[in-house]
């Protein structure tokens, strides 16, 4: 696990749970919700649910794991479960990777990176992946849990 810092403003990242962030506050605010100790996570190579853990690309037919307890779909890929690495890292950033081989729950391999820089008051998440096979589909979210003026959680996102 890793804390970044910069001002009043704290982020804790866990590299080990799936790339996630455990936490991040400014000052006695705390600015994530958090699920199952967890306020914000990638989905990568896919985001939502493959239906019943089957589905066929270019006329193979593929069975993922159902890998949400006894949820009868695969939901939200492997990166939120898959250990990322840290490439690089400083007290206000890191950039963490995730190397695929196409083994264990998503039979493609792929590459996936994402990078948190934080400042006094604001936190920059860059979020990408690319397949490393010709012709496969894949995407990627970032699922976060803010906390709302109301004291409930969501998902929120800027305009840009």
């Amino acid at each position: 696990m890793l804390t970044l810092h910069a001002g009043d403003s704290v982020l804790t990242v866990a590299p080990e749970r799936g790339g996630a962030l455990m936490g991040w506050s400014c000052g006695a605010d705390q600015l994530l919700a958090t699920s199952r100790e967890v306020g914000c996570f990638p989905l990568v190579p896919y985001a939502n649910r493959i239906a019943f853990g089957r589905f066929r690309w270019d006329g193979t037919a593929y069975r993922l794991p159902l890998n949400f307890g006894d949820h009868p779909h695969s939901i939200h890929g492997v990166g939120w479960q898959t250990p990322w690495v840290v490439a690089a890292s400083d007290a206000r950033s890191v950039r963490l990777v995730l190397s695929h081989d196409g083994s264990g729950g998503w039979p493609f391999p792929f590459e996936a990176a994402q990078t948190f820089a934080l400042d006094p008051e604001a936190l920059t998440v860059t979020l990408a992946s690319s397949a490393l096979q010709d012709l496969v589909g894949m995407g990627l979210f970032l699922l976060v849990l803010f906390v709302m003026p109301n004291g409930l959680f969501g998902a929120q996102r800027r305009r840009g």
